[in-house]
């Protein structure tokens, strides 16, 4: 799921079961927020005719928020888990069940983090 730019919650309240994500609109992944937004229907597909002056250029000013609850498999409960993300742009802080576990900044960097520590085994798992 992605939140609305310029939502004024941080990584560590939006990392958490209790944080309520019911107006974010459900991501396109891979993709980016404009992906999303145009598949959800907030735009027009910006490569339609003069479709692209309906995006409006503020899109890129806020900061935006991916949001993913899940349970950790049983066959995982004994091993070290690793968290991979094949290219960012351009910045991203990663939040897991209310802690940081790392940043990634530059065009299509990837990022790989240990998250062993930071993962419940049982119950809910919340990455931001």
């Amino acid at each position: 799921m992605i939140g609305p730019g310029g939502t004024h919650a941080d990584g560590a309240s939006i990392s958490t079961p209790r944080f309520n994500s019911r107006n974010w609109h459900q991501a396109t992944v891979p993709g980016t927020v404009l992906t999303t937004l145009v598949d959800q229907g907030v735009f027009p597909d910006p490569l339609f005719g003069l479709n692209n002056l309906q995006i409006p250029e503020a899109l890129n000013k806020y900061s935006w928020w991916y949001r993913k609850s899940f349970t950790l498999p049983e066959s995982y409960h004994t091993k070290r888990v690793w968290l991979h993300f094949d290219g960012i742009n351009y910045t991203a802080e990663v939040w897991l069940n209310g802690k940081r576990i790392g940043g990634i900044e530059g065009a299509f960097i990837r990022g790989v983090f240990d998250i062993t520590e930071a993962l419940r085994r049982n119950g809910t798992n919340v990455l931001a």
